[in-house]
């Protein structure tokens, strides 16, 4: 089952940039809604200062998404959840509190907040979509090669 806060439409990008906000801290700074009212961007900054752009697939968009695509492009198509290929890593300055947060909003938490060898504290949770997120705090400089990575 899936945790409070937990929306059962994935096709609304407006109630998931609502929920990235209350869950994952993020804060909104810019909104751009399509002529029939639903979200068609939105600028979110992260609690570190960076940035995540959310967009919703607006008629012109999935019209030229077919185009692009043709026979291949699969709207709604549900790729199982969790999606666990890959995460997406958000750098905050306090990862405890920060996961405190999200599993108050209902987060389900993948792994508890854990100091890495690679001089990170970071958890993972996963959003309503489905998808794996990493929020990571930068404890300490390390080389590569002290935590068994080569440097590229």
């Amino acid at each position: 089952a899936r945790g409070r806060g937990f929306r059962p439409d994935p096709q609304d990008p407006g109630a998931a940039v609502d929920w990235l906000c209350r869950a994952f801290a993020f804060v909104e700074a810019s909104r751009m809604a399509a002529p029939d009212g639903t979200l068609r961007m939105a600028d979110l900054r992260t609690p570190g200062g960076g940035a995540v752009r959310v967009g919703g697939l607006s008629g012109p968009m999935r019209r030229q998404m077919e185009a692009v695509f043709g026979a291949e492009f699969r709207p709604g198509r549900d790729p199982g959840w969790p999606h666990l290929a890959y995460s997406v890593t958000v750098m905050v300055p306090d990862v405890d509190p920060h996961c405190a947060r999200a599993r108050a909003e209902g987060a389900r938490l993948v792994s508890e907040p854990r100091d890495q060898p690679w001089g990170l504290r970071d958890y993972e949770a996963v959003d309503p979509e489905g998808r794996m997120w990493n929020f990571s705090q930068h404890l300490r400089t390390t080389q590569p090669e002290d935590w068994g990575a080569a440097p590229a």
